[in-house]
C-alpha cells in the first residue's frame, strides 16, 4: 500500500510540471481564517489576497487542502507552487516574499474551568498537549514537543475543530495554536464561552507563502505578491478582506 501511495505521488509530481505557466497551485491544511475551504465564499483571507494579486498579473490561483506534511514535501519537490503559512524552518530552500500576510503565534487554549496556566516550558510537563504534525512552533517548543511524553499529535483535515472536540471530551488538557485560528474555529462551533487563553509562547511568526525552489518563476511570484499586498492596503481592499474574517490589520 505504501509503495502504491508513493507511485501515485510520483505520477502527480510528473504531471505537475505540465501545468500551464499561469496556474499557481497553493496548498495547506485547513487553517481558518488564513486559508479555509476551497471554492467557498470564504476560502480564507490569504487565499483571497493571492487570488486578487495574481489575477492582475494574469495568473490563476488553484487552492487545495492537503495534510500539512504532504504540503511541505510537495512544495520541496515542486509538486505544488507554494505552501500557505510555510516557514523557512519547515522549507529552508523555499522562496519567500518580503511583505508579509500577517503574523501568527503560539497560544495555549484550555477549557474555561481549567486552572492551568502556561508559565514556561517546564509548566508543560504534566499537560496532555495537542499539537499538529510537522508544524513549526519555534525552537524551544519544537524541542519540547520532540521529547515530550504527553504530546498528542494531530494530522489530517479540520484539525482545529477536532482538537476542540477532544478538549471538550477531556482527552487533552491544552491546545497550542494561533489565536486567530482557534478562536475562529471556536466561534464557528459556538464554543467561545467554553474555552480561554492560558498564556502565550515566544514572538509571533510572519505569515508568508513558501514558494517552491523547483519553479524558476518563484522569485517573480514572491515579488508580485509583495507589491500586490502594498497596493491592496493602499487602496483599502486589504482591510475589507480582513474585516470579512474578523481579523485586524497587522500593520
Amino acid at each position: 500500500m505504501e509503495k502504491c501511495r508513493y507511485c501515485i505521488y510520483l505520477l502527480a509530481l510528473l504531471f505537475s510540471y505540465n501545468l500551464p505557466a499561469n496556474e499557481i497551485v497553493l496548498v495547506a491544511d485547513e487553517w481558518c481564517p488564513y486559508n479555509c475551504v476551497p471554492n467557498s465564499d470564504k476560502p480564507g483571507y490569504v487565499v483571497e489576497i493571492a487570488e486578487l494579486v495574481f489575477a492582475e498579473a494574469d495568473h490563476t490561483i488553484i487552492y487545495k487542502n492537503v495534510p500539512w506534511s504532504r504540503a511541505i514535501l510537495g512544495v520541496k519537490d515542486g509538486l505544488y507552487t507554494g505552501a500557505i503559512a510555510g516557514t523557512p524552518k519547515e522549507i529552508p530552500t523555499a522562496i519567500f516574499h518580503d511583505v508579509v500576510l500577517g503574523f501568527y503565534g503560539n497560544e495555549f487554549v484550555v477549557l474555561k474551568e481549567s486552572e492551568w496556566k502556561y508559565e514556561n516550558i517546564n509548566s508543560l510537563k504534566d499537560v496532555r498537549l495537542a499539537v499538529i504534525q510537522d508544524y513549526n512552533y519555534g525552537g524551544s517548543l519544537n524541542s519540547y514537543i520532540a521529547r515530550g511524553k504527553k504530546i498528542v499529535v494531530y494530522t489530517g483535515d479540520k484539525i482545529a475543530q477536532r482538537v476542540l472536540e477532544s478538549l471538550l471530551l477531556n482527552r487533552i488538557d491544552a491546545y497550542v495554536e494561533d489565536a486567530n485560528v482557534i478562536y475562529y474555529a471556536a466561534k464557528e462551533k459556538g464554543l467561545l464561552s467554553k474555552i480561554r487563553s492560558a498564556g502565550q509562547h515566544d514572538e509571533p511568526i510572519p505569515v508568508q507563502i513558501a514558494f517552491t525552489p523547483k519553479d524558476p518563476n518563484s522569485r517573480s511570484y514572491a515579488d508580485i505578491l509583495s507589491k500586490g499586498i502594498i497596493r491592496l492596503r493602499k487602496e483599502g481592499v486589504l482591510q475589507n478582506i480582513l474585516k470579512k474574517y474578523g481579523v485586524p490589520d497587522w500593520k
